[in-house]
């Protein structure tokens, strides 16, 4: 049920400024049924509308209208026809509201319950070749009230040269009143006042007759777009209305690319420069797609690479996507940084210095800087098959003699060439032993014997 919502006027002499009754061009008759405005008809009721209703009779390939083609519509009894599906909506909002596409005469809130038919009271419609006529005659408001009446009509005729092509013709016979009680309405009057005109669906495209949702709406009784009291026409070509200049190219005077427009209409005589396009994201394209007076702006930077190979670069340069490629290589140095970009920095081999047992390592570089190596400490040479006094010879300078049994002599020095695996052997001694070797000149002598016995013993 409706909220219903007693608004009165501020002053009677509003009312008493408003013609009681408002006369202009007869309605188109002689269409046969109950009141010869057609045989189809919408019983008495409150925000009703019709059944779908097949309009192939008239127009046998459909009616284009703002983008598609319908080869059927209603007729909601708020004074208005309807593609797509009804429209049971009382309160009329500005256009452009309705999500359905909306032809209204007379957008309010119709209540054809007070009785009266066929006097009054009536909804109806007509299908002839080539025409389309709906009736609302002398119909009351909300709720249930017919004290004021209003009786208008609308003609839809085929047209060329466009398949779907049509004229609109709204008539208006009879404006008393403006508005329903359920919109904030009294008598007939305040609140929210009635609207015609044409509504695209679309959120975007419509056209609304001068004084809708005012009072001046009841002057749609005497004035007219054609020179005829109470007659309003429109052409409908390529789904379009027509107006002054529609559909010639325009400047919309707004930034980017909503600058470039069409004529639209806006009113019965007056047309609107329309952008062609809606404010869309921004892409890299060297224009202002969400027409904020930037072009290309809000792109974000693109990084690529590692170590000094790494770069940031814009994504987007004079309107053409960019692709970002690493910086070059170079060979590593000791100096913080990745220069070879293999994600390690100053990875240089580590240092070696001195020889022997003094020989030590470092690493190449700590943070940044080249390290110094420092070789161990030499100490006194051992025969332990090592250079422990770091000359850079091995077991050298040994005093020490080395009895060789297998020899069975002294030699001196003992690590040379008779090297037991760096450590001399036992019973290493130049005096007589506990097995009587001899010593001396006669030890020499029989060192020399025993070098040649154990060369002889590696060659044979």
């Amino acid at each position: 049920m409706k909220a219903r919502t007693a608004i009165l006027l501020a002053s009677c002499a509003l009312a008493g400024a408003l013609p009681s009754s408002a006369f202009a061009e007869p309605l188109l008759a002689g269409l046969g049924g109950p009141a010869d405005f057609g045989t189809g008809n919408l019983p008495g009721n409150d925000d009703g509308s019709t059944s779908e209703i097949d309009i192939t009779g008239a127009f046998p390939s459909g009616l284009r209208f703002f983008g598609m083609m319908f080869s059927s519509l209603f007729v909601n009894n708020n004074g208005n026809i309807s593609f797509g599906g009804p429209i049971g909506t009382y309160t009329p909002e500005a256009f452009p509201v309705a999500s359905l596409r909306m032809i209204a005469p007379w957008w309010g809130d119709v209540d054809t319950r007070g009785g009266g038919v066929p006097v009054r009271n009536g909804v109806y419609w007509s299908i002839t070749p080539g025409r389309f006529v709906a009736t609302w005659h002398d119909v009351g408001y909300y709720g249930t009230h017919d004290d004021l009446q209003n009786d208008f009509q609308l003609i839809l005729t085929a047209a060329g040269p466009g398949v779907g092509d049509f004229d609109v013709e709204l008539r208006y016979n009879r404006c008393q009143w403006t508005t329903g009680d359920a919109s904030g309405g009294s008598g007939g009057f305040g609140g929210t006042p009635a609207q015609a005109g044409f509504d695209a669906g679309n959120l975007r495209d419509f056209l609304a007759l001068p004084g809708s949702l005012t009072m001046d709406i009841l002057r749609l009784c005497e004035t007219s777009n054609v020179g005829i009291a109470g007659v309003w026409r429109f052409a409908i070509r390529d789904g379009e209305i027509d107006c002054p200049g529609f559909g010639t190219p325009c400047a919309t005077g707004q930034p980017g690319a909503c600058g470039v427009g069409t004529t639209r209409c806006r009113s019965a005589t007056e047309s609107l420069c329309m952008p062609n396009a809606e404010p869309t994201n921004e892409i890299c394209n060297g224009q202002d797609d969400d027409c904020d007076g930037s072009t290309d702006e809000g792109r974000p930077s693109a990084s690529c690479g590692i170590g000094i190979c790494e770069i940031t670069m814009p994504t987007c340069v004079a309107g053409v996507p960019q692709s970002c490629t690493p910086g070059p290589s170079r060979p590593e140095t000791c100096d913080g940084l990745d220069d070879d970009c293999n994600g390690e920095i100053d990875d240089l081999p580590e240092q070696t210095c001195g020889i022997g047992a003094c020989e030590a390592t470092a690493p190449a570089c700590i943070d940044g800087a080249p390290a110094v190596c420092v070789p161990g400490a030499p100490s006194a040479e051992q025969c332990n098959g090592e250079d422990d006094d770091c000359n850079g010879e091995i077991d050298d300078a040994l005093d020490a003699c080395m009895w060789i049994p297998d020899a069975g002599m002294c030699r001196h020095p003992p690590c040379d060439p008779f090297r037991i695996n760096g450590r001399a052997g036992p019973g290493c001694s130049c005096r007589v032993g506990a097995g009587g070797a001899p010593s001396g000149g006669v030890a020499f002598v029989v060192a020399l014997l025993g070098l040649a016995l154990v060369r002889r013993r590696a060659l044979g």
